[in-house]
């Protein structure tokens, strides 16, 4: 009976907020602002987003990508607001954890108007304004819960995404499992012999005097990290087609025009490092002579259990080094390129 009751609440609670949520999309979408823009598709299905400026161009890529695979561009929407565990489950809660370690909203806060360019601030923007109108003229697909979201959501992903290509996920995830002793002496990694490959062809070496390059970036076939193919073109200066990401509006990694191309890799760079705390019974920390009290932040984590969302309780613990874990060793500080929390993943966007 308790069960039931615990049903037919959080059902209640889900009607209300989709309801609301709906409401606040459709009033978001209808006062967006009106882009130039259009999608032509080839022989293969290939589109070409094409806007008479680069917002319009970005707002027409979104469109185009929803139009092709929009769950795996809902499940990056989820992951950028720190939401994934609802619809992912356990799965996703470790990326919401890894969204709050981050301190991306307080960034975001800080950071967003201060270090982006109006005009980035615009492509962001009308990427978001046309995510948010698929997912207003397609109810069936959507999934309520992140909608609407803004350019400073896409910019969340990007500050979530950043830290992945050098394997922060793969140390925090072994230092809160308990998996991971970084204080140890571990063996040298030999090479094992994967990577992505690239090989380029001079117009000397070539039989028609082309030059040729070949990417092969070793992405997925699906998910969030395969690459999406797709054209921009805008009237103010866009010309390129290849491999689009989910959830972003720039043409980076395996792209290429009449003037350049590129090739993408992610080798891994060792950006991580670990500091082993001497602490006392007082809840601090040694650094610089002087001991001094861990951060703590509270979180909720709201976790898919079946049908159901419950919330999960976690506490952070940051250090001057960066965020800080409790192991069987003793406390462990990491440190990397964003664990100060300073923008500077928003900075390079």
């Amino acid at each position: 009976m308790m069960l039931t009751r615990l049903k037919l609440a959080v059902g209640v609670l889900v009607m209300i907020s989709a309801c609301s949520s709906d409401k606040s999309l459709m009033d978001d979408v209808t006062h967006a602002p009106a882009y130039d823009w259009r999608i032509e598709r080839d022989e293969w299905g290939v589109p070409t987003a094409i806007g008479a400026t680069d917002a319009g161009a970005a707002y027409a890529l979104a469109i185009a990508h929803a139009e092709d695979d929009f769950a795996t561009l809902q499940s990056v929407v989820f992951s950028a607001k720190g939401m994934a565990g609802r619809i992912k489950g356990k799965e996703g809660a470790a990326s919401d954890f890894l969204h709050a370690l981050l301190k991306i909203n307080e960034q975001l806060e800080t950071y967003y108007d201060e270090s982006l360019s109006s005009e980035v601030k615009s492509i962001v923007d009308a990427y978001a304004d046309g995510l948010n109108r698929y997912a207003a003229d397609h109810p069936d697909e959507r999934i309520d819960g992140p909608w609407p979201i803004t350019g400073r959501d896409i910019a969340g992903g990007f500050i979530l995404s950043s830290p992945l290509f050098y394997g922060l996920d793969y140390e925090i995830g072994g230092l809160v499992a308990g998996t991971l002793n970084p204080c140890a002496g571990q063996l040298a990694q030999g090479d094992e012999g994967c990577g992505s490959n690239a090989f380029a062809v001079a117009p000397h070496a070539s039989a028609d005097g082309s030059t040729f390059l070949l990417i092969n970036p070793h992405n997925p076939w699906d998910g969030p990290l395969a690459w999406y193919e797709a054209r921009l073109h805008s009237d103010a200066g866009w010309r390129v087609a290849g491999g689009m990401l989910a959830g972003s509006p720039f043409p980076t990694g395996a792209i290429y025009n009449d003037a350049f191309a590129s090739a993408p890799t992610v080798n891994r760079p060792d950006l991580v490092d670990h500091y082993q705390l001497t602490t006392n019974d007082k809840d601090q920390y040694y650094v610089d002579g002087q001991w001094r009290p861990f951060e703590k932040k509270v979180i909720w984590l709201k976790v898919k259990f079946g049908p159901i969302i419950l919330p999960i309780r976690r506490t952070l613990t940051y250090t001057v080094h960066g965020p800080a874990f409790e192991l069987e060793s003793g406390w462990v500080a990491v440190s990397f390129p964003d664990s100060a929390a300073d923008g500077t993943s928003i900075k390079m966007l």
